[in-house]
């Protein structure tokens, strides 16, 4: 599943949704993001920790790469141009800390 965005105290917070059980994933350590290596560029799945060999199991053919999701934010920002500070200064007008 894509991130989605989800009401939260009357604020738009984006949540990734495991492709497994359809439950937000709550804290990254708890998370991998995974794709399709046999694509030259492919979507990105979420997956609880416990629900990646079922999720893989059931499509045999793909050979899926997968790493933690707490690494994503930090690969999205180098891969963005944008450091740590800048997204944090960015997120503090819209009271999101």
């Amino acid at each position: 599943m894509p991130i989605q965005i989800s009401m939260r105290d009357g604020i738009c917070c984006p949540v990734a949704v495991c492709d497994w059980c359809h439950r937000p994933i709550e804290r990254a350590a708890d998370g991998n993001y995974e794709w399709d290596m046999h694509q030259i560029s492919s979507p990105i799945s979420f997956t609880h920790k416990h629900c990646c060999r079922a999720f893989e199991a059931a499509s045999p053919d793909v050979l899926y790469g997968a790493e933690e999701l707490r690494l994503l934010p930090v690969y999205l920002e180098r891969n963005l141009a944008m450091t740590h500070r800048d997204a944090v200064q960015l997120a503090k007008p819209a009271a999101l800390f």
